[in-house]
């Protein structure tokens, strides 16, 4: 706020009209409403993890039944997964896991994701990235973005979006750092980064180079979900469940814009 004090002052040396909001000041007759220079807005400064982040995996396999009990383990946070600062706080119980390649969807490409992949009140997994990997010049420049693909999951109706870890240490990836984008505001729902190791549990796979190898797979598709098909090498999809509960302090500062108003002359 110094800065805006600063500039503060000088309009008002400068003889300008203010231009900000109508606030509540101290006249010369005591309190006064009057129109001042400063515009406060809503910035947030910093988040942190709130004490109730929790995920849970029910595993049931490709062939469950009605009948099977299925095997539950607790994801860690900051071992396994972790939330993204723009994640909505809220709880998902219990729900469906879909696959969605990468998570994109972008008209103008004519590709999308989400085609052939019910994620309706499911909880959709993708890769981070995009199908172009590395390249600076990825027609998904856009649409790559995790605003985005938080928005194309919610767009097409599911509960949460966990995004898979690109480096096999979770420590070491990008997406693990907690920090929050004021220009990208509330995902509306959860979306959260998870470690392949977790993430080869959900698919059902039995390696890390399995993964690797689907995560090529979905990078050669138009269609992810034809990536686990019945075949010789497709793997199935498992009949797996996840509770996601994400909990996101949002540390609020005080900001404002300055506005000075130059009246014309005519």
């Amino acid at each position: 706020m110094e800065a805006a004090n600063y500039i503060n002052n000088e309009f008002f040396s400068y003889g300008l009209k203010p231009g900000g909001s109508r606030m509540r000041v101290f006249g010369k007759d005591g309190m006064e409403e009057k129109v001042v220079f400063f515009q406060p807005f809503p910035y947030v400064a910093g988040v942190e993890l709130g004490k109730g982040n929790a995920m849970t995996l029910a595993t049931r396999g490709t062939d469950a039944s009605a009948q099977d009990a299925p095997a539950t383990l607790a994801l860690r946070v900051g071992e396994d997964w972790m939330p993204l600062g723009f994640s909505a706080s809220a709880r998902v119980e219990n729900a469906p896991v879909v696959f969605v390649g990468y998570g994109i969807t972008d008209a103008a490409q004519n590709y999308d994701d989400y085609k052939g992949a019910d994620a309706r009140d499911k909880i959709a997994l993708a890769f981070s990235g995009t199908p172009d990997g590395d390249n600076p010049h990825s027609r998904f420049t856009r649409s790559g973005e995790l605003r985005f693909k938080a928005a194309a999951a919610r767009a097409a109706g599911a509960k949460a979006l966990v995004i898979i870890a690109s480096e096999e240490n979770f420590k070491d990836d990008k997406l693990t750092a907690l920090k929050y984008d004021n220009a990208g505001g509330d995902a509306g729902l959860p979306v959260v980064v998870i470690s392949r190791q977790a993430a080869a549990k959900i698919l059902g796979l039995e390696s890390l180079d399995r993964l690797s190898s689907t995560e090529t797979s979905a990078r050669l598709l138009n269609s992810p979900a034809s990536v686990f098909k019945a075949g010789t090498d497709a793997p199935r999809l498992p009949s797996n469940a996840l509770s996601i509960t994400t909990d996101i302090v949002r540390k609020s500062a005080p900001a404002a814009n300055v506005v000075g108003v130059l009246e014309g002359s005519d």
